[in-house]
């Protein structure tokens, strides 16, 4: 190696021949990279030379930055290298794994659509593994992992080639993968636990696993044997064996970010002060700054606890917009000031506004709930924070469509909290095209079936389901959500129809509900009875459906029935299916009508629900708690009230109505600068519906004179999905 002593400190190579720097340089890039006057010796001598070799120090010291930690330094070489026009397909593979890292996920699903376009057969496919594009197929992705298997033959390739394929199409590939590897070697061994757990025998594979790393070879690595150790030892529930394992694994310099994801998972069920602890070591360990939010959501009830060391981990990981977010969302959460505003540098280092709003939104709604549930939370601002956290993610109803797993997580908290309505105009109004597109992720659209269901838009529903052959076991239990909101619409033809598109999966989450819908169809009566809250609801309401559609019914009996409703209707508030709250409200209301019991008290279960308010598009006729006709709604109308957009404050506003003898109207809503004309229609219950030509919708109650002061209880959502919520509305015109 040709060197010269420069100020008898530093080694400087003045030769830039292809071996002498591929050593110096390729045996030592975190040491190079350490060194910054080295370094920039090297990179002024390099510019010198042909731009191979530039390029090839750049590349080699952008390794050297990411071993060093130094991922931003990293990312920063790799873009110059593109930027000079020499960066390769592997160029924009390892790009994209240093973004994905960083969790700017956007950007590092430009490099791999790149790769994907022009890189060749092994670089393509490792991309097609590494990319999270809902497009992509789970054959595709299989194709490629047998492909990489076929050209590595090392066993931890394997592993992701078995797990992508389906069990029946295995067999073959295990006799080729099996084929020259010598029994009794490490290889083999790892390769029969490997199957033995894929074929669910963890106790066998647990037995042929251990003492497979003391056997002759060095494929796979120690780390690969004891994540299959563990992963068997986790389903044979031998934790003290787990946790042995993963004190092994954490002395492995390999898949250390792995390893803190399976501590997190092991010390789940541990005491509060323990798992702060293990929180605490993975922030300090980890190199992935999505295991650092993992861990501030693991202990989100002691969040503030990790403060300090997430600020050292910023430092060690500059580039993470996670880390930044996790910890403004500590501090955010001592005050919980509206509006929620995000820091300069925040919305700087995020890849977009969207995902600021997102991944905030997931963690702040995480504190929340966790301090309501130990008692800490002190603040009388939290309780608006939810508003004002689904407010923001409506703006970016674009963004929704490339992200599944987003949407998913908005429909989790969109159910529970009141918002399915909401959730159905903005599927309505941005995604039924995305929903029914042949290549959409089949999760993707079984939510957005389950969403839809929720909201009563069974048009949507229908669009989405009639798309084809999408589900499966994983999406059964929202296609029997689908023919469930069929049946107690009415539709139950259509609901048997459905619902024989899944019969054939016997999964618990699908089995009890299914059994009480097939009994609300009259298809077989309850073997058992049911243990889901969801599945306790629909049993009731099949017993109250049979019991109205008989003539001549004694009133005892029916006295009966009404208190079971009554019943069920309390059991129903506890669920956050929507659907099945407004049809036990409606159930309610029509045995009440039977015995001309129209009057609650406050306290009514019937009352405290907010869907006898507001409606449900399923159940236009939800109670007030007798029939009317249009004609008790006909004439004008003038109520004044306040109106709130998610996250602001509520301003007066004025509703004006006329509505004509056919039952349909004209309004307006004025109030500041608020000034939105309107048309619609109502039926005989003072369910209102309203759209104005700008493309807002109107969804509330009139109450009839008969039953009392007109009142109205009015949602408003505008174009881009924002929800405003015209409340206390109460009759200023006289005579009316």
């Amino acid at each position: 190696m040709a060197v010269v002593l420069e100020n008898t400190n530093r080694q400087t190579p003045t030769i830039w021949a292809e071996k002498s720097r591929d050593v110096l340089v390729g045996n030592f890039p975190s040491i190079a990279f350490r060194d910054p006057g080295l370094k920039e010796i090297w990179l002024n001598d390099a510019k010198n030379k042909d731009s191979a070799a530039y390029a090839s120090l750049l590349t080699v010291l952008s390794y050297g930055a990411a071993q060093a930690g130094d991922i931003r330094q990293s990312v920063e070489l790799m873009r110059t290298l593109d930027a000079l026009g020499e960066a390769t397909p592997f160029t924009h593979l390892f790009l994209g794994v240093l973004l994905l890292s960083t969790g700017r996920e956007q950007e590092a699903e430009q490099q791999f659509a790149r790769v994907m376009s022009s890189g060749d057969s092994y670089d393509r496919d490792q991309a097609i593994l590494l990319s999270r594009k809902p497009t992509l197929k789970r054959q595709d992705r299989a194709d490629a992992a047998i492909r990489i298997w076929r050209t590595t033959k090392e066993a931890i390739d394997v592993e992701r080639m078995m797990s992508l394929q389906l069990s029946d199409s295995r067999s073959s590939l295990w006799k080729e993968v099996f084929d020259g590897v010598a029994i009794g070697s490490r290889k083999h061994s790892f390769l029969s636990a490997l199957k033995l757990q894929l074929e669910d025998k963890p106790a066998e594979a647990l037995q042929t696993i251990k003492g497979a790393s003391d056997q002759p070879g060095d494929d796979p690595p120690l780390s690969a044997i004891l994540g299959l150790q563990f992963e068997c030892a986790q389903k044979v529930g031998d934790v003290l064996l787990a946790r042995k394992t993963i004190v092994q694994a954490l002395d492995q310099p390999r898949d250390l970010n792995l390893w803190l994801y399976r501590y997190l998972t092991i010390a789940q069920g541990d005491p509060l002060e323990s798992k702060v602890a293990v929180a605490k070591a993975v922030i300090d360990l980890a190199t992935a700054p999505v295991l650092v939010s993992r861990a501030v959501l693991f202990v989100p009830e002691a969040a503030q606890e990790l403060e300090s060391n997430l600020r050292a981990a910023s430092e060690r990981l500059p580039f993470s917009p996670e880390i930044l977010l996790c910890t403004w969302a500590i501090q955010y959460s001592q005050a919980w000031d509206l509006p929620i505003t995000f820091p300069e540098v925040l919305a700087r280092e995020s890849d977009s506004e969207a995902f600021l709003t997102w991944n905030a939104w997931r963690l702040l709604l995480e504190i929340y709930q966790a301090q309501l549930r130990a008692g800490t939370l002190r603040s009388p601002k939290a309780g608006l924070v939810n508003d004002a956290l689904i407010e923001l993610t409506s703006r970016y109803p674009s963004e929704l469509r490339q992200r599944p797993l987003d949407y998913m997580m908005m429909v989790v908290v969109y159910a529970p909290s009141g918002r399915a309505s909401q959730l159905g105009f903005m599927q309505r109004r941005f995604l039924l095209d995305k929903f029914v597109q042949s290549e959409a992720d089949p999760r993707f659209r079984a939510v957005g079936l389950y969403s839809a269901c929720l909201a009563g838009d069974l048009t949507t529903a229908r669009a989405i389901f009639a798309d084809g052959k999408w589900a499966g076991a994983q999406v059964a239990s929202f296609t029997v959500v689908y023919a469930t909101s069929l049946a107690m619409a009415g539709f139950e033809e259509e609901a048997k129809a459905a619902l024989s598109f899944v019969l054939a999966f016997e999964g618990s989450a699908v089995a009890d509900e299914k059994a009480s819908l097939l009994y609300y169809l009259g298809l077989e009566g309850l073997k058992k009875e049911p243990q889901s809250t969801n599945g306790k609801v629909l049993a009731g309401l099949a017993r109250a459906k049979r019991l109205l559609s008989l003539k001549d019914v004694p009133k005892q009996d029916l006295q009966a029935g009404f208190q079971d409703a009554v019943a069920i209707q309390k059991l129903a508030l506890s669920t956050s299916r929507s659907d099945l709250r407004a049809k036990a409200l409606a159930t309610v209301t029509d045995f009440r009508i039977k015995l001309d019991e129209t009057q609650g008290a406050a306290s009514d279960p019937l009352l405290s629900d907010p869907l006898s308010l507001e409606g449900h598009r399923s159940f236009a006729d939800l109670p007030w708690m007798t029939p009317t006709q249009i004609a008790d709604c006909v004439g004008d109308f003038v109520f004044q009230g306040k109106m709130r957009w998610d996250g602001e404050e509520a301003k007066p506003v004025k509703l004006e109505l006329r509505v004509g003898s056919d039952g349909n109207w004209t309004g307006e809503i004025k109030g500041g600068e608020y000034r939105l004309k309107m048309t619609g229609s109502v039926n005989r219950y003072g369910y209102l519906l309203g759209k104005s030509e700008e493309g807002h919708e109107l969804q509330g109650r009139l109450l009839p004179r008969t039953i009392g002061t007109p009142i109205a209880r009015v949602t408003l959502w505008s174009p881009l999905g924002r929800q405003a919520s015209v409340t206390n509305l109460s009759l200023i015109a006289p005579g009316n």
